[in-house]
Formats: C-alpha cells, structure tokens, sequence
C-alpha cells in the first residue's frame, strides 16, 4: 500500500525559498565561525547544496508549469 504525502499549498509553495534560506544561514554560519574552524567546510558546502537545490527545484517547476519537459530540448518542442 502505497500512501502519498501531501503538503499544505504555502509550504509546498516556498519549499524553493525555504532551501535557499537555509542555505544563506549555513554560508552565514561558516563565516561567523571563521574558516579556519574545523566544521566550516562542512556548514559552507551544505549552505551551498541547499542553495542549489533550491534553485534546481524552483527551475524545475516553472518548467513544468510552462508546460516544459525538464529533459526536452528546444528542437523537441518544435512541431515537425
């Protein structure tokens, strides 16, 4: 049995933000403990990973919304 789990709109909605928030903290955080701190690196990269899994998410669904395939090419949409 296979149960889906189903947000409210307004999360769903700024999951996008919300990763990319996250993501400013972490890179916030790495600097407020200084580079040379041991666990910078790792709060630095994770800020990044969220940052960019924010944007791949944001991008994905505005194409998906424009009716775009994420893995079509512009010569696919073109009707022959």
């Amino acid at each position: 049995m296979v149960c889906a789990m189903w947000l409210p709109k307004p999360i769903y909605e700024g999951l996008p933000a919300i990763y990319a928030l996250a993501g400013v903290f972490f890179l916030f955080g790495a600097s407020y403990l200084g580079f040379a701190h041991a666990t910078a690196p790792l709060y630095a990269g994770t800020g990044a990973i969220c940052i960019l899994s924010g944007l791949l998410v944001w991008r994905l669904r505005s194409q998906s919304r424009n009716g775009h395939s994420p893995n079509s090419r512009t010569d696919d949409a073109v009707e022959r």
